[in-house]
């Protein structure tokens, strides 16, 4: 019997979760009491986003610049864009 890794990022946990047989860890599993838990509903929807590379590989030096994610850099300028086009109108 396999033993469950130790993760505490939910996104981690969300991918372990469906890239596993849950069966193989039955016995290390502990009862919950459902109403503990609360849905919470996410307001990010992911997209797929087409850049050039040169574009992308710019982008991925300055992220690596401010030791920031990639992503996090590309979802920061859109963010701002967006902040600014709503104040121009």
């Amino acid at each position: 019997m396999s033993k469950l890794p130790r993760i505490t990022n939910a996104e981690k946990w969300a991918q372990f979760v469906d890239t596993h047989d849950m069966s193989d860890y039955w016995e290390d599993m502990i009862p919950v009491d459902p109403k503990e838990f609360r849905i919470v509903r996410r307001s990010k929807t992911a997209v797929l986003l087409e850049i050039p590379s040169k574009q992308m590989d710019r982008v991925r030096e300055l992220a690596k610049r401010k030791k920031k994610p990639p992503q996090k850099m590309l979802q920061q300028w859109v963010s701002q864009r967006l902040r600014d086009e709503s104040a121009a109108m």
